[in-house]
């Protein structure tokens, strides 16, 4: 259970780090100037927290362990965990 709760909030973190952070502004702005793909990807939770599932599943796993159909769950579930936070976020303060 401690696994899932770390996963959750460490997967959000990284979409929220690469989505909304001051400190990746630049890189995000430039990304976006040069193509519809990267403005789509930035602009939406779960596209960002597929690549965010992905990320934690690589930095928590040792490199002679990578499985790539672990990878490929940690990915949906990124997204998925991603959405779900940000739809509650969202709800939480419009309120």
């Amino acid at each position: 259970m401690y696994d899932l709760f770390f996963f959750a909030l460490s997967v959000f973190g990284i979409s929220f780090f690469i989505k909304e952070s001051y400190l990746t502004d630049k890189v995000r702005i430039w990304l976006i100037s040069k193509s519809v793909f990267f403005y789509e990807l930035f602009s939406c939770y779960q596209c960002v927290g597929t690549h965010a599932g992905y990320i934690y599943y690589l930095l928590k796993t040792p490199m002679h362990s990578w499985n790539i159909f672990e990878l490929i769950i940690y990915a949906f579930a990124g997204g998925s965990v991603s959405l779900i936070i940000s739809g509650l976020l969202s709800k939480i303060n419009s309120k």
